[in-house]
């Protein structure tokens, strides 16, 4: 899928008023449809967050992705609604529905969980930035026009799972190449959209697992991918993450298709503002060290031990080395989720980086073109 850092701002009272009202509804059944699928590729003015995929058949997928890790970076949670097949997107084992509600993460104490509801049905109404959504009964989520107040809710007695997940949004969301504009492009790379509604926010986690508290506040996200083929069709290998950095929201993709050629984008923010949000060429450069960190990744390789991201923003370049401490999901030698910390700073030159505190990032990385 990704590997795993983020950031971006902008100003609260413009962006409000460039807001769109219009809203779209659809409904998704469990049944993977006939015929072709409309793709979203470019931003319409509105819809941000709403269903760029439609229908939902064998070979496309979409989905809306929510994480929370805590402050010590000891506890995280991930929720995932998606709607795909087994042959859209691997990580879907039950290939009697498109429709997945997964929830993921990690007790203080180092115990992780990994938990799947499958609804009859799936509805998501988008308008402005924000949206709702509700995968079965008790479980989905709610996002203001303005992307700024989320609550992520999963309540379910099959899997024993119950509560809630809070996002305060506090970096403007943006696309693969730039802020939110009308007619900007939404494919990360070919193939593969990318809607990052939600760069950082501050999270609150309350959730009953098996009986077990979860319960933390620290940084926390949302986005959105897409795509108009199968994943491992467009994607050999994928690096993604996010992170706050002292006063910075950053978020990086790096990702390669399956003739090699490498997509990048990155975003930093600080204070509201956008400092840096781009797809050019090198504008982030995600690189393994210790463990496995074999590059380009091959399908079967093991962990690296963390990752070294470089940012260009503007005349200053940001470098940043993350450190996994656990792994909280996926599937050996495919893809893998987790958490850590990072440490960096920001480059003038030839001068030493200014390093900023730290806070902790949640990443993930994938590699191999095929299962």
């Amino acid at each position: 899928m990704r590997s795993l850092y983020h950031l971006l701002l902008l100003c609260a009272s413009c962006t409000a008023a460039l807001i769109s009202t219009r809203s779209h509804a659809v409904t998704i059944p469990a049944a993977a449809q006939d015929g072709p699928s409309t793709v979203g590729t470019t931003y319409q003015g509105y819809g941000l967050d709403g269903p760029k995929v439609h229908p939902i058949n064998s070979t496309v997928f979409d989905w809306w992705y929510f994480d929370a890790v805590s402050a010590d970076s000891l506890a995280s949670i991930t929720i995932v609604f998606l709607a795909d097949s087994p042959t859209a997107f691997p990580a879907n084992i039950n290939g009697s529905t498109v429709l997945d509600a997964a929830v993921s993460g990690s007790f203080a104490n180092g115990t992780t969980f990994y938990l799947n509801t499958y609804p009859a049905k799936a509805e998501i109404t988008s308008a402005g930035y924000g949206s709702h959504g509700q995968w079965g009964s008790g479980r989905g989520w709610t996002g203001t026009a303005d992307a700024k107040t989320w609550e992520i809710y999963y309540d379910s007695a099959d899997v024993g799972v119950k509560g809630s997940m809070c996002l305060e949004s506090i970096a403007p969301p943006h696309l693969p190449c730039g802020p939110v504009k009308q007619g900007a492009i939404e494919q990360q790379m070919p193939h593969v959209g990318w809607a990052n509604v939600v760069p950082d926010a501050i999270a609150h986690v309350e959730f009953k697992i098996a009986g077990e508290s979860l319960q933390f506040s620290g940084p926390g996200y949302h986005d959105k991918n897409w795509g108009d083929q199968p994943w491992l069709a467009s994607i050999n290998s994928s690096y993604w993450g996010h992170s706050r950095l002292g006063p910075y929201s950053v978020v990086w993709a790096d990702a390669r298709d399956p003739e090699g050629k490498e997509y990048f984008s990155g975003y930093v923010a600080e204070g509201g503002k956008i400092l840096s949000a781009s797809c050019a060429l090198n504008s982030v450069m995600v690189r393994p060290w210790g463990g496995d960190s074999t590059y380009p990744p091959v399908l079967g390789q093991g962990d690296p031990k963390g990752f070294e991201v470089t940012f260009s923003v503007e005349d200053h370049v940001m470098r940043i080395n993350v450190t996994s401490s656990l792994v909280v999901a996926g599937d050996p030698g495919v893809y893998t989720r987790f958490i850590g910390s990072s440490r960096g700073g920001v480059c003038w030159g030839a001068a030493a980086c200014v390093e900023p505190s730290l806070l902790p990032p949640y990443r993930e990385h994938c590699h191999g073109g095929m299962l």
